[in-house]
């Protein structure tokens, strides 16, 4: 399946009788995540969980990052071509409501990179501040039930 969310980002049909999408998919490896959204809800099952990832821009680390070298800690040129689009928790709820999708819900990984080290922060304090501690956020939401019959 990870390889249908690759043909789906290239714009290519992929004719799939999907019961999951790909997981994990990262919207941020897109030129377009809104495309890519609506070829998900195309593809996807009416009520079908949708489960997308992408880097969290607004994590202290990515701030920092943006602070101090102008540009978004996972958008770096090493991180060229796998990070393309940096999207904000807003963007993937607009992207959600322009695709239908209902029960939408944003989580935060709990799982975020110290600044300056290659430590992470304890489990227990990034459950405290999961948007300023997690290295990525997703968007997790339900295909409209009745929506683009295949």
């Amino acid at each position: 399946l990870w390889a249908a969310g690759c043909l789906i980002g290239m714009g290519l049909p992929v004719l799939l009788a999907l019961d999951a999408v790909p997981p994990g998919t990262d919207m941020g490896g897109f030129g377009a995540g809104a495309v890519f959204a609506r070829e998900l809800t195309r593809l996807c099952r009416p009520g079908q969980w949708v489960v997308l990832t992408t880097p969290n821009q607004l994590s202290l680390l990515s701030k920092l990052t943006l602070v101090l070298r102008h540009e978004f800690n996972q958008f770096r040129a090493s991180s060229y071509p796998a990070h393309l689009t940096a999207l904000l928790e807003f963007d993937l709820r607009r992207i959600a409501g322009e695709c239908g999708w209902t029960e939408v819900t944003i989580r935060y990984t709990g799982d975020g990179r110290i600044p300056g080290t290659s430590r992470h922060y304890p489990r227990w304090l990034s459950r405290l501040l999961p948007r300023a501690l997690s290295d990525n956020v997703a968007l997790v939401a339900r295909t409209s039930i009745g929506a683009n019959p295949r």
